[in-house]
């Protein structure tokens, strides 16, 4: 064999080699990415868990020490079985667990057209709500539940109320009442009444490990405040 052939088996055999290096390679980085997303994900999991069994001993000992009276006969309407024909409460818990996923209502026509479509629809009733430019039946219960989660109505609106500052308008109401006993008018309920009503029901959520948007501290501080989880009759 002359040398020019043994050359050129020398240059195959050490192209051969470097490409199967080459994908020898890759495939040990695919394998490390992939082992590496994996633990990523487990450590996500078990930091929930780990948080989630926090709050649990958190919630037995926030429930136990302020006694069972307040326990009883929460307010549960939220967690009643919804007829197939109410869209609206539907199309709502559909948002609100998005919101409890994703930290906002901004859903995107790739990600539920049809829930996106759906935002928008009540954007353009608050709007004529507000406006009045047309007879459009917006009860207050229901801006006060989306509000409740964060849904924006857009840039020629205020921003919705936060937490913290429907919190200072209970503070308010009770230092001149003496209580928290909002009264509720289920048909045009104010829109603290229905804030009021809605912490309960996130309450009870909360309390038996349902993904809920209310935290333990917020929870502490109505009720420090004297707010009853129970509704008043």
């Amino acid at each position: 064999m002359s040398d020019y052939s043994n050359k050129r088996n020398a240059n195959c055999l050490s192209e051969d080699g470097s490409a199967a290096l080459e994908m020898l390679s890759n495939i040990l980085d695919e394998h490390m990415r992939t082992s590496n997303e994996r633990m990523e994900r487990f450590e996500k999991a078990l930091l929930a868990l780990t948080q989630r069994v926090d709050d649990c001993s958190k919630i037995t000992a926030f429930v136990g020490g302020h006694g069972h009276d307040d326990d009883e006969d929460i307010s549960d309407d939220e967690e009643s079985v919804v007829d197939k024909h109410d869209k609206w409460t539907i199309m709502f818990r559909l948002l609100r667990d998005y919101r409890i996923t994703n930290g906002h209502c901004k859903v995107t026509m790739n990600e539920n057209s049809k829930l996106h479509h759906w935002i928008k629809n009540q954007r353009q009733f608050y709007r004529n709500a507000k406006t009045g430019s047309q007879s459009t039946k917006f009860s207050n219960d229901k801006i006060a539940k989306l509000e409740s989660i964060g849904v924006s109505w857009g840039k020629n609106f205020p921003p919705p109320v936060s937490w913290d500052e429907m919190f200072e308008k209970l503070q308010n109401y009770q230092q001149r009442m003496g209580n928290c006993n909002i009264p509720f008018n289920s048909n045009n309920p104010t829109p603290l009444a229905a804030w009021v009503a809605y912490q309960r029901k996130e309450f009870k959520r909360f309390k038996i490990g349902k993904p809920t948007l209310i935290t333990l501290d917020q929870c502490g501080m109505l009720k420090d405040l004297g707010l009853s989880w129970k509704s008043p009759k």
